[in-house]
């Protein structure tokens, strides 16, 4: 539930890893001089399984391909350049040269390959290369061009090689077009040390390479699928042959499987808008509802009831609020005032409330029954904390909280009773306190940390207290046990900052971690303590398990940072690393102390606690050898956020990895359910629409390139076997099914729901080949029992019998042609107006039908009649109703055409008028924006002329937009043809494409 920490170093932008439709995966750690790191890695321009793609990808390298104009030897096509090496493309070989490249130069060659093949390039990038060398300018080189992508053609019969690249990682694809052999694919390897001896393929399935200037390592190949969006792993690794050439043993193309094996992820999915988002706190019910705030500068951010429709401020607090299943919002806020505003922390109590802390810059921000009612005189920020009701839609409570300098909340706890708890850091001298410990601010510090204790009802301070010494200190995560004792962590500068029963002392680096326990009154310190080394370090979350032991975790940049024997990783992998301690309740131990990272830069952002101690820990990497078990995932980009579990006694990981696409993400908060789901929040970057890790989420992609993003893992018990995806998804009984996941060999019984499965197959411990069993119609979890236990449900389990069949259900209220449906937010369907028959008079009446019950039931009545109209689902649940026809024709008084629009709820059943079109219209288009606004475009119309009769022949290229915030529409611009009846797809930078349709005279477009 704690906000992110900065990272230590600014991540750079990291590599592509879209999907692919047979692709080999590797991961290659390079330990060469000026190497950090190599990976070998999939990429397909489209996917799918009629054309398979073998693809790689090599190193942080830079993007341009640099022609060679005779700046470099004549074999050499492109060159790529980094610090410390220089790579050289061509179609049937990459070269790195390390150094002055004499003694440390690799050759991967693919064997048998077309060495005539010809090169094609890419765009164009801006900007030239100038070789300005030898006696006068004749000799120079200028004008030199650069490329983003290389393809050459046909190196093997039907499979091209494509290099490109993204943000200094040099990639490259084989694409196999169907028909074609990827067996063929064999690479050569040359300048080892000794020959092919020194290729291997170790026990662990990675390729390492041997060379003078050290030893390539090539993590165990991953294969994997993409078929309708979904990713689908493939069975992979390496083989040698007595040659020492290394190839790729690959498992069946026609595989529906993801690329997550286990843990299952139940879903993961992102949350924004067109602008950045980014999440910092998450916290999740007994019911396994997720709850997310963070700071949102998109104007069309998804709400949902809101108690805030709009953003006020150039960005605002959001609090969202998900299902179990993260397949829908259950409510969604923005919570801000006219100045820049973040939630940085949030809490859910045993009623559901949710409480968010973060900070504000704004002098109306929403505020309730206060016990500070205006933001700090002069000051830059206030902290905050907001109760919001179960439902999200009215504040409980909410009130600033700070003095007259920056003041932020940082961390959210909440007790049984319902008090709330505060932690942060303020530079205010006047800070608001009451019943402290510490009741002023230290001399010359530049902040304190502060805890505050909300009563339940929010109207008066328990206790509040600075906490802090002489220099810069900060409270970073706060966590309260059943006694009300709060725990807190953060980092300090001061010598003297205050300790009580403390494991140390003393200050031991330039910046230490703190850990503080305080009593329930807020007046005493139960214990309070340094942690660190001589290095920086810095606690940044905080949790409790049952026996009120505190698991502190957070970065440190200390080679003596206290560890303890045994502990899961007890020697420094690199730069910055991750740790996680554990300290008993009377602050004493520690009782274990360990690691968390790899040669990069690591740091845990967040740590939330089984009872039973099982700690799920939240962070960032940018380590490509970050230490992984059972993974979710693998390492995406230059920086990834990880989720990562460590067993009771912090001597091994449950399971962790990485977590991200391709660029740099950032894992800022975690949350843990009473079933044991573990909860991943944070911002995700990315370069495509595809390249997210989302499944089965509320949301996908959006085309923005900074989102939040929320991860739920589902729990890992050794040996059960796990179900991660099928395929097909639904069909009638009988249908052969392919079940994916792990843990498969031994395999008992297949249940479809309750139903057991009469025959399988066990194809691999990864796949399962069943027969959709007679089963009453509906939704079957499948599951897989095997003697280490029974899969647990995962809704990419789930199973719909009755796909292709119909059945029948209730008859309607009233028969209608012309008429429009619309699913409604509560999964009910709406169907309005229509005609009684066809030519017959047009209808006012509706009706909603309910799929629990196969019935139909009447609701109110429209205020005009209406066929051939629209219907739209808007954000809030209502539906907004524009134009059609009344079914009149030439009568003197009629105008068969409408230009008003109606709403309807479906809380109270009824229907309101909105605003007026610029146009009337019927067999028109309404189409919901992204912005939450509807375009609604096209269509015939009517222009009145005495004695009002209407011309049926006219057709209309106007558009009008309807904001639902104001009620009205405004024209927008117009089509470029007259048009009725189009179509409309979302495209993926938010635009929509009408197509087709029919104008004047009956010619259908195209």
């Amino acid at each position: 539930m704690e906000n992110q920490r900065p990272l230590p170093h600014p991540p750079t932008r990291g590599r592509l890893v879209p999907l692919a439709a047979v692709a080999a995966s590797l991961m290659v750690v390079g330990v060469l001089a000026g190497v950090s790191s190599v990976a070998f890695r999939s990429a397909s321009p489209g996917g799918g399984v009629d054309a398979p793609t073998a693809a790689g990808a090599f190193g942080r390298l830079p993007l341009r391909f640099e022609a060679n104009a005779g700046q470099s030897g004549p074999d050499d096509g492109f060159l790529v350049r980094s610090e410390g090496f220089t790579a050289f493309v061509t179609g049937p070989d990459t070269v790195f040269r390390l150094g002055d490249g004499t003694a440390g130069q690799v050759r991967m060659h693919l064997a048998g390959g077309d060495a005539e093949a010809s090169a094609t390039t890419g765009r164009r990038l801006p900007g030239v290369s100038n070789y300005l060398r030898g006696a006068g300018e004749k000799a120079w080189l200028t004008g030199v061009p650069s490329y983003e992508q290389v393809r050459y053609g046909a190196v093997y019969p039907g499979i091209d090689l494509v290099y490109h690249g993204k943000h200094s990682v040099l990639e490259y694809d084989f694409e196999v077009a169907p028909g074609a052999d990827p067996a063929r694919i064999a690479v050569a390897i040359d300048g080892a040390t000794d020959g092919a001896t020194d290729v291997a393929i170790d026990d662990a399935g990675d390729l390492v390479i041997d060379t003078p200037a050290g030893r390539l390592r090539h993590r165990r190949p991953v294969a994997y699928q993409e078929t309708g969006g979904a990713r689908r792993p493939v069975e992979a690794a390496y083989t040698k042959s007595a040659d020492g050439r290394i190839g790729f043993r690959l498992g069946r193309y026609d595989r529906s499987l993801r690329l997550v094996i286990d843990p299952a992820v139940v879903y993961s999915t992102l949350l924004g808008g067109l602008n950045a988002d980014s999440a910092a706190g998450v916290a999740a019910d007994a019911a396994g509802n997720t709850y997310l705030t963070g700071q949102t500068a998109s104007p069309d951010f998804t709400t949902v009831t809101p108690l805030q429709a709009g953003r006020r401020g150039a960005s605002d607090a959001f609090v969202t609020k998900l299902n179990s299943s993260g397949s829908a919002l259950v409510y969604s806020t923005y919570l801000g005032g006219d100045g820049i505003d973040a939630g940085t922390a949030i809490a859910v109590d045993g009623s559901l409330n949710a409480y968010v802390t973060g900070s504000t810059a704004s002098t109306n921000f929403p505020t309730a029954s206060p016990v500070q009612a205006a933001k700090g005189a002069g000051a830059s920020t206030d902290a905050f904390l907001a109760k919001l009701s179960p439902s999200g839609s009215a504040l409980v409570y909410s009130t600033y909280l700070g003095g007259n300098q920056g003041d932020v909340g940082r961390g959210v706890a909440v007790d049984a009773a319902g008090n709330a708890y505060v932690t942060g850091d303020t530079a205010s001298a006047d800070f608001p306190v009451a019943a402290a410990f510490q009741g002023a601010k230290g001399a010359a510090a530049t902040t304190d940390a502060f805890v505050t204790k909300f009563n339940p009802a929010g109207s008066a301070l328990a206790y509040s207290s600075y906490l802090g010494g002489g220099l810069a200190d900060a409270g970073r995560a706060i966590a309260v046990d059943g006694a009300g004792n709060a725990h807190v962590t953060g980092d300090t500068s001061s010598t003297n900052f205050p300790v009580a029963a403390a494991l140390r002392g003393t200050l031991a680096g330039a910046t230490d971690a703190f850990v503080t326990k305080l009593n329930p009154a807020g007046s005493a310190l139960a214990y309070s303590t340094y942690l660190g080394g001589g290095g920086a370090d810095a606690g940044n979350g905080i949790g409790l398990d049952a026996a009120s032991n505190a698991y502190v975790a957070g970065i440190t940049g200390s080679d003596d940072f206290p560890l303890t024997a045994g502990a899961f990783q007890t020697t420094r992998a690199g730069g910055d690393e991750a740790f996680v301690t554990k300290l008993d309740p009377a602050g004493s131990g520690p009782l274990y102390s360990t690691l968390l990272g790899g040669s990069g830069p690591d740091q845990a952002n967040a740590v939330a606690v089984e009872p039973a101690g099982s700690a799920h820990v939240a962070g960032t990497t940018s380590s490509v050898d970050f230490p992984v078990a059972t993974p979710v995932s693998s390492r995406g980009g230059s920086s990834d956020a990880f989720l990562t579990q460590l067993t009771p006694a912090g001597n091994a990981l449950v399971h962790g990895a990485p977590f991200g696409g391709s660029a740099a993400d950032s894992g800022a908060a975690v949350a843990v359910d009473a079933s044991g789901n573990g909860y991943l929040a944070g911002q995700s970057s990315f370069f495509n629409a595809d390249d997210f890790p989302a499944v089965d989420g509320f949301q996908a992609p959006p085309g923005q390139e900074n989102n939040a993003f929320v991860l739920k893992v589902a729990p890992l018990t050794p040996g059960r076997p796990l179900v991660t995806s099928l395929a097909p998804r639904s069909g009638p009984p009988g249908t052969k099914i392919t079940i994916s996941g792990a843990g498969f060999t031994n395999t008992s019984i297949v249940r479809f729901g309750t139903v057991v499965a009469s025959g399988f197959t066990v194809v691999s411990q990864t796949e399962i080949q069943a027969i959709a069993p007679a089963a009453t119609a509906g939704v079957a979890t499948i599951t897989v029992t095997t003697p280490g236990g029974t899969s647990p449900p995962n809704p990419v389990a789930r199973y719909t019998y009755g796909e292709g069949t119909w059945e029948v259900t209730g008859a309607q209220v009233v028969a209608r042609v012309a008429t429009r449906s619309v699913l409604l937010a509560n999964g009910k369907v709406l169907l309005v107006g229509g005609r009684d028959r066809q030519g017959g008079a047009a209808l006012t009446s509706a009706e909603i039908y309910d799929p629990k019950t196969g019935t139909w039931s009447a609701t109110g009545s429209m205020s005009a009649a209406r066929s051939a109209h629209t219907a739209t689902l808007l954000p809030d649940g209502k539906v907004l109703v524009t134009g059609g026809s009344t079914g009149g024709n030439t009568s003197a008084n009629a105008v068969p055409q409408l230009d008003s629009a109606e709403l309807y709820d479906p809380d109270t059943g009824t229907f309101t008028p909105t605003g007026t079109m610029s146009a009337r219209r019927y067999l028109h288009t309404a189409i919901l924006l992204r912005s939450g606004k509807v375009l609604v475009a096209g269509g015939r119309t009517c222009s009145v002329a005495p004695p009002g009769t209407c011309d049926f022949t006219q057709y209309t290229n106007t558009a009008d937009l309807y904001d639902p915030a104001t009620g009205t529409f405004t024209p927008t611009g117009a089509m470029s043809v007259p048009r009725h009846t189009t179509d409309s797809t979302m495209l993926k930078d938010g635009r929509r494409l009408l197509a087709g349709g029919v104008r004047r005279g009956g010619v259908r477009l195209r």
